[in-house]
Order: structure tokens, then C-alpha cells, then sequence
């Protein structure tokens, strides 16, 4: 009886266990650490607040971002590096140094490539750079979050 008794405990505790072991899981929070070059007071680092505010309230803070400015990680290739072996970072970089990995995307860069931010928008959700995106995670495994900047007049 006794051991009937035990072995029920036993198997009570472990049910237990499991349950709060999958609860604890379930709660499990990422830190994505967002790296850059620029300094807090670029615009572009504004519009990172909000990216961060936003995969923060979208994820239930499941996931955490963290800003980086001012290159305190690293180099852009460097980090760049890091995202390829499975670190959880993200870097603020451009078609230059993507275009080490896939050449094709660094004629995204070419001067006079397109007339106005319209045209590169246009060209950017087009088939060919989304074909080098995917290039780029493939072998790579490399995701582009967004293509999105804007450098000024001169580079169109």
C-alpha cells in the first residue's frame, strides 16, 4: 500500500513538474540586440525607438530589443558575422556590405540607379531584389527586415 501510495506521490509530483516545466517555457523571453554605427541623436535611431516599442507591445515582451548605437558591438561586418553563426542580433547595415555576401545586391547603391524615393520604393518590391534577399538567407541565413532608407537625393 504504501508503495502504491509512494509511487502515486511520485508520479503526482512529476505531472507537476512537467506542468510547471511547459508553463516556465511558454513564458520564455528573446533579446534581439539591434546594432548600429549611428548615434542616438540620427533620425534613423528614432525610428528604431519605435521599432523597438512595437516588437515589444507585438510580442507581449516576449521578445526584448535592445538598441545599440554608436557601433558598442561592433563593426557592421563583425556583427554580421555573429548574425550568421546564430546570434540574436540585427544590424543596421546597407547594400554594400550585403553585396559581399550576394554582389548582386550591391548595385542597390549604384548612384543615379533610380530618380526619386518612389523609384527605389518601386524597385525594391519588385521580384529581382527579392530574389537576392532570398539568396541571402539561403546561403547565408541572413534576413532582411527592411530595405527601406533613405540617404539623400545624391544617391538617386
Amino acid at each position: 500500500m504504501r508503495r502504491r501510495l509512494a509511487f502515486g506521490v511520485f508520479v503526482g509530483v512529476l505531472l507537476l513538474f512537467s506542468l510547471v516545466g511547459s508553463v516556465v517555457a511558454a513564458e520564455k523571453t528573446y533579446e534581439l540586440k539591434v546594432s548600429m554605427v549611428i548615434t542616438q541623436d540620427d533620425t534613423i535611431y528614432k525610428g528604431y525607438e519605435k521599432f523597438k516599442e512595437g516588437v515589444e507591445a507585438r510580442t507581449n515582451g516576449k521578445i526584448k530589443v535592445e538598441l545599440y548605437p554608436g557601433g558598442v558591438l561592433g563593426r557592421d561586418e563583425e556583427m554580421l558575422e555573429q548574425a550568421v553563426l546564430g546570434a540574436g542580433v540585427c544590424v543596421n547595415t546597407d547594400a554594400g556590405r550585403l553585396g559581399v555576401r550576394v554582389p548582386e545586391i550591391g548595385i542597390l547603391l549604384c548612384p543615379y540607379l533610380v530618380d526619386s524615393v518612389e523609384e527605389m520604393q518601386k524597385l525594391l518590391k519588385s521580384d529581382l531584389p527579392k530574389e537576392w534577399f532570398e539568396k541571402l538567407r539561403k546561403e547565408q541565413g541572413l534576413v532582411v527586415l527592411a530595405f527601406n532608407w533613405y540617404a539623400g537625393a545624391a544617391i538617386f
